[in-house]
């Protein structure tokens, strides 16, 4: 049996991997069809068998997460967690990697497709910088207008923060790895943060000295809900995220909080207009448009719920090594 899954229930483990390469975590939340769409882009990895394991997390579903029996989905290493509570994608996370055996945890979520030489494109990229986290490519899935719109931001924020020839200061938590003993180290994802959970994860994983490197072959395809309501209120729990984001990040710099410069802001409504033709673009833009309000009206609210919890003091500083998976 596997140390310490920080209070999950194990569900089955159908075959046993002692020491894997990767260890692929699947967060999963009420998604059951694309958890097992995604479970099936793994099985067909062009990797060998015996080199990765994937732990699906079922983060409180209802009805949980079942039927992981099918005829492809047995051909690979699998563990499934089950978190007596929805806990967020952050704590889930945490917890699949609490039971991980590989020398890498690649992330991935339920909503993703990845391609068949994923986990070789992550290789790769690793082989040059072992120590390092490797974030990938993503493409958009969902076909839809909203779908585009939400892809077009995160496209325009890898440009932003990823500038070619500079080092890498971002990569979503959809594509990525990391060695497991830094992740461990330096905390894992503050679980806590239920949105802007990578982000805070790459800056604090960069101000201990380590690095981020790009892994162009590693590609996933996302397909994010569809419809203007989903669209919306994901947008503005992205704005309550970032506003805890720069909140702990002034708190560490020891000065008032900072924002993007609002020339970021004007690519993200341009990037649109630059990748698309005709009304396709534009209708794109002006969704990007729509989403930076929600976002500033989630940011706005999480200000206020802030200020009522005096501040940043419910804040906690990220823990020490050894002690954020509960096994102490």
């Amino acid at each position: 049996m596997r140390p310490g899954y920080a209070g999950g229930v194990l569900i089955g483990i159908p075959h046993m991997t002692d020491n894997p390469t990767f260890s692929v975590i699947v967060p999963t939340y009420n998604r059951q069809s694309s958890v097992h769409a995604c479970l099936q882009s793994l099985a067909q990895q062009n990797y060998p068998a015996a080199g990765f394991e994937v732990v699906v997390v079922d983060d409180g579903s209802s009805p949980p997460v079942r039927d992981t029996s099918r005829a492809e989905i047995r051909k690979m290493n699998l563990i499934l967690l089950r978190s007596p509570q929805n806990e967020g994608p952050a704590a889930a996370r945490n917890r699949g990697a609490s039971c991980a055996r590989g020398r890498y945890l690649a992330f991935t979520d339920d909503d993703c497709r990845p391609d068949a030489n994923w986990l070789a494109g992550l290789e790769s990229a690793l082989a040059v910088a072992p120590a390092s986290a490797a974030g990938g490519h993503m493409i958009d899935g969902g076909g839809d207008l909203f779908s585009a719109a939400s892809h077009s931001i995160l496209e325009a924020s890898y440009d932003h923060y990823n500038e070619t020839g500079g080092t890498p200061r971002f990569f979503a938590s959809l594509n990525l790895a990391v060695p497991t003993k830094e992740f461990r180290e330096v905390g894992g994802f503050l679980p806590e943060f239920r949105t802007s959970e990578d982000r805070e994860f790459c800056a604090r994983w960069l101000r201990h000295g380590h690095s981020l490197v790009f892994a162009p072959d590693a590609v996933v395809v996302h397909k994010s809900p569809g419809g203007l309501r989903p669209f919306l209120r994901r947008h503005y729990h992205y704005g309550k995220g970032a506003y805890r984001f720069r909140t702990l990040q002034a708190k560490y710099r020891k000065r008032r909080m900072e924002l993007e410069p609002s020339v970021f802001y004007w690519q993200l409504i341009r990037h649109p207009l630059a990748k698309h033709a005709g009304m396709r673009g534009v209708g794109i833009s002006f969704l990007v448009a729509v989403s930076q309000i929600a976002s500033f009206l989630g940011f706005l609210a999480e200000r206020r719920h802030a200020k009522r919890a005096h501040g940043a003091s419910a804040l906690r500083t990220p823990p020490a090594a050894g002690g954020w998976m509960g096994t102490d």
